[in-house]
């Protein structure tokens, strides 16, 4: 008889009792993004909440996390290095630098576009060979470049470049390419939703209209003369003050101007106001401080607070972030966005969330796929393992589609209430081999929605005339195997692995191994058992090892498998140990 139970089974907990069923205590939070800075530029990743206040609305609020973000340049591809235990939709706090510079063309003399290409260089060498960059002009579309971190295609199209100042601009003129600079800026912004790493945007211009100012045709002396066209209104900076709060990413004005009347560079300061940094100035023949944004902007600070429930109703407060510690300064957008809250009966449901674009993040969680053969089918079952972030929190409903390579919905299926009080939660469904882009949805107990997605091949692994599954990594629970996404104080991890294909009287052994790396050498090596008769084919091969001195982070269980004593193949998953 076997040991184990059938998969769909050992992999859920025998017990749920250690979840309990609890929303986000006083509702989702919101959450805010600083950067803190030496008086030289310097960026300072040590600080604590401890270490700052917050006031949104002029009060202080509670710090419910705190996170700092490092930006630098993603590591080259490795065969060894270490991929993620699972999926997850929790906000990341480290990844790439990601710069988008915007070109207000029409403010740039011919002739002069050397001082911005010189400005690129200077950027480029204060951020990593592997950050990405993007160009965006605002008139000559074909200059424009996608992110990418190819250092001569972005020289070839700055030099490319072709300043389009006219001489003797009106002030209608500037009104004009002050509207059109703002809605590309907001076209811009909205291409880096919140929630993501932060994004600079460099805007280079020699000027802006401010807010309200009179143009020349409002200014005749008949009182029937008409208005400008593109007369600059509070109403067009506020457009591009509302879209930063709905965005990713932080912009920085770069004067580029050797000399700006007194109003275009009032438009540039107010905008940089809007914008939470200072004004950058660009000059001839020396160095810039765009140098200094690229120091500045590789440490981030992110934090939450919960709101009071009167203060849900979509309304924009003053924010301010003030760091104890003498010498350094805080750099923030001034102001945040307060979401209107969404009574729990109008949260979409978790079905409705599969075929949406965006990401819903209000109900965080993790979240792995595992596969294996499914008896007298040509399918594969693919068993999803997930779980709050946040341990206070249980899952109420839950859906699992996989798309395929067109987008094309293809495999939907939806969690079982009875697997919904285990930890981890689960959910089974069959599809057609294949490598599919996976949504899992779900909602909390409160009705917070949050979707993970993942790409996942599924697929069996073949190993000489044997298949296998997915190599399933958990716990001894009660004589039974429980799945787990993360480890804490336990002393040992078990490897579970189905076996598949066997021939009679082949003999089937394995050894499970700890890697720091996925090619990388043994550290640790377990025992394994064999367990089932092979009667139909199927055997269970299960591997316990010690991680009770495994520091935190992330190593790989190795199930080396092999057939009559000589090795036919491997699988590998990711264990991670949290902090105990």
């Amino acid at each position: 008889m076997l040991f184990v139970l059938p998969l769909i089974g050992a992999l859920t907990s025998a017990s749920g009792a250690d979840q309990q069923s609890a929303g986000a205590p006083g509702g989702t939070p919101v959450t805010v993004e600083f950067r803190a800075v030496t008086s030289a530029g310097s960026p300072v990743n040590d600080l604590k909440a401890g270490d700052i206040t917050l006031k949104v609305a002029g009060r202080e609020r509670v710090i419910k996390s705190f996170d700092l973000i490092q930006l630098g340049e993603a590591p080259a591809p490795d065969r060894n290095t270490v991929p993620s235990p699972f999926a997850t939709n929790a906000l990341r706090v480290s990844g790439p630098r990601d710069t988008v510079l915007v070109i207000d063309d029409e403010s740039i003399a011919p002739g002069d576009e050397t001082r911005l290409t010189a400005a690129l260089d200077q950027y480029l060498s204060g951020i990593g060979s592997g950050d990405r960059v993007g160009i965006v002009t605002v008139m000559d579309r074909g200059s424009n470049v996608s992110l990418t971190n190819d250092r001569d295609k972005l020289r070839a199209a700055m030099k490319g470049m072709t300043g389009r100042a006219r001489t003797g601009e009106s002030a209608d003129d500037a009104a004009c390419r002050t509207r059109r600079s703002l809605g590309a800026l907001i076209s811009v912004a909205a291409g880096f939703p919140p929630g993501g790493l932060p994004v600079t945007v460099l805007f280079f211009t020699t000027g802006l209209t401010p807010p309200g100012t009179a143009t020349m045709s409002r200014m005749g002396s008949s009182s029937t003369a008409p208005t400008s066209v593109c007369e600059v209104q509070p109403r067009d900076y506020q457009q591009f003050a509302d879209a930063t709060l709905e965005t990713s990413a932080s912009i920085y004005v770069v004067s580029a101007a050797l000399s700006s009347s007194t109003s275009l560079q009032s438009g540039m300061e107010n905008l940089a106001g809007i914008s939470g940094n200072a004004l950058v100035q660009l000059v001839r023949g020396g160095d810039t401080d765009v140098v200094r944004v690229a120091r500045e902007n590789s440490a981030w600070y992110r934090v939450a607070f919960v709101p009071e429930a009167n203060e849900r109703s979509g309304s924009v407060q003053r924010v301010d972030v003030q760091v104890k510690r003498p010498g350094v300064e805080s750099h923030t957008r001034p102001q945040v966005l307060i979401p209107k809250a969404t009574p729990s009966s109008q949260v979409s449901v978790a079905k409705d969330m599969l075929r949406e674009a965006k990401v819903h993040r209000d109900f965080e969680f993790r979240a792995a796929a595992y596969a294996s053969q499914e008896v007298g089918s040509d399918k594969v079952k693919l068993v999803v393992l997930f779980e709050p972030t946040d341990p206070a929190q249980a899952v109420k409903s839950a859906v699992v589609g996989l798309f395929d390579q067109k987008g094309k919905l293809v495999v939907q299926g939806t969690a079982e209430a009875a697997n919904l009080t285990r930890a981890p939660a689960t959910l089974a469904i069959l599809a057609n081999p294949g490598v599919y882009r996976m949504r899992v949805a779900a909602v909390d107990a409160a009705g917070h929605g949050g979707t993970v997605d993942a790409d996942v091949d599924v697929s069996l692994t073949r190993a000489g005339s044997i298949q296998m599954g997915s190599l399933i990594l958990g716990v001894a629970d009660g004589g039974s195997f429980a799945g787990r996404l993360t480890f804490g104080a336990e002393p040992a991890a078990i490897g579970y692995l189905e076996v598949y294909g066997l021939a009679p009287g082949a003999k089937l052994s394995a050894v499970l191994e700890i890697s720091q790396t996925v090619g990388g050498p043994a550290v640790t090596a377990g025992a394994t058992k064999i367990l089932g008769d092979g009667a139909d084919g199927r055997r269970v091969i299960l591997g316990g090892v010690p991680i009770d001195q495994l520091p935190a982070g992330d190593v790989v269980l190795r199930m080396v498998v092999s057939l009559d004593g000589k090795p036919v193949g491997q699988v590998t998953r990711t264990l991670r140990k949290r902090s105990k």
